[in-house]
């Protein structure tokens, strides 16, 4: 069991930084190879790596890591500077898509409107780590439009775990 999860770690690392590479010499952002590579290695296509506990707990690590680089490059107080814009940005990169997601599942989808919600929210979310990398391998985190970058997804992902919190309170009560 051990082994098999230490296999599976190598062989996501290993494919990651080759695919991730491959992308860089294409002039494309590694973190989309890498994104490539969990896709084919995990159940959708070859099924190498299995979503498990001990996957799962390096995954949370991993990203624990990332936010917390983020975190110490930058301050409140410079983020705190950039929190009007980084509203804007959040609602144009956020609001907006969460609100054409919420029209179309309604509309087109059989499912009730906290199902829609849950779905809309998911898809319309931007994912802190993979913005947090990028911003980092480009090395915008000292320019201020790097700033509002993280300005946005720090409040967009408040707003998107605060409402999904509210959503999802009043069901975890009745389980």
């Amino acid at each position: 069991m051990t082994f098999q999860v230490i296999l599976e770690v190598l062989l996501v690392l290993a494919s990651a930084i080759l695919v991730g590479e491959a992308f860089e010499q294409f002039g494309l952002p590694s973190v989309a190879g890498e994104l490539l590579s969990g896709l084919v290695l995990g159940p959708t296509v070859l099924g190498l790596a299995a979503p498990d506990p001990q996957l799962q707990g390096i995954a949370s690590i991993s990203l624990f890591f990332i936010i917390f680089m983020i975190g110490f490059e930058m301050s409140t107080k410079t983020l705190g500077r950039h929190v009007s814009q980084g509203m804007l940005l959040s609602v144009t990169s956020f609001i907006v898509p969460l609100v054409l997601c919420l029209g179309v599942g309604l509309l087109v989808f059989p499912f009730g409107a906290v199902e829609v919600f849950v779905v809309a929210l998911a898809v319309s979310v931007p994912s802190i780590s993979i913005i947090s990398v990028l911003v980092m391998q480009y090395d915008i985190l000292a320019e201020k439009s790097g700033l509002i970058v993280l300005a946005s997804v720090t409040i967009t992902d408040i707003v998107a775990f605060v409402v999904l919190q509210a959503i999802s309170g009043p069901f975890e009560a009745t389980l």
